[in-house]
């Protein structure tokens, strides 16, 4: 259980940290997470997946605070199986995400990096993944036994 909530930690933190490249300048995905909200409020963001990787970093942030706070619920939820679902959906879009951040990295070459270094966060989220999976199939089996 501690080991679950440290791997939710760690994975939220790594995400937060990918480092991105934009116009001249260099950053970490939390500022990006910090300022959208502010813009979605100024309707300032393009929601279009297919658009420039400078483009579509506001969009990223977005998804990406959108997953954080799912993932920062639910370390405090108490009921089990509602703890599960929302770290399995804040997984889920902690990928969507990273894709949106990453995708053609043949068009655009400002992706390679988030590529290169979101690796780490992809890898602990498999981690929580197969926990919680394995959780819920240990949760089922108590139930059905």
């Amino acid at each position: 259980m501690k080991e679950l909530k440290q791997l939710k930690l760690l994975l939220i933190i790594s995400h937060s940290l990918i480092p991105i490249a934009a116009g001249h300048g260099f950053g970490i995905l939390l500022l990006f997470e910090i300022i959208s909200p502010i813009r979605i409020i100024q309707d300032e963001i393009l929601f279009d997946f297919n658009a420039d990787f400078q483009d579509r970093l506001m969009l990223v942030g977005l998804v990406s605070f959108l997953s954080k706070i799912i993932l920062i619920s639910s370390l405090v939820i108490k009921k089990s199986k509602l703890k599960n679902l929302f770290t399995i959906t804040g997984v889920l879009i902690l990928w969507l995400a990273t894709y949106i951040l990453t995708k053609n990295p043949d068009k655009d070459s400002l992706t390679n990096l988030p590529i290169i270094t979101s690796s780490i966060s992809l890898i602990l989220s498999v981690i929580v993944l197969f926990k919680v999976m394995n959780k819920e199939l240990k949760l089922k089996k108590k139930i059905i036994a």
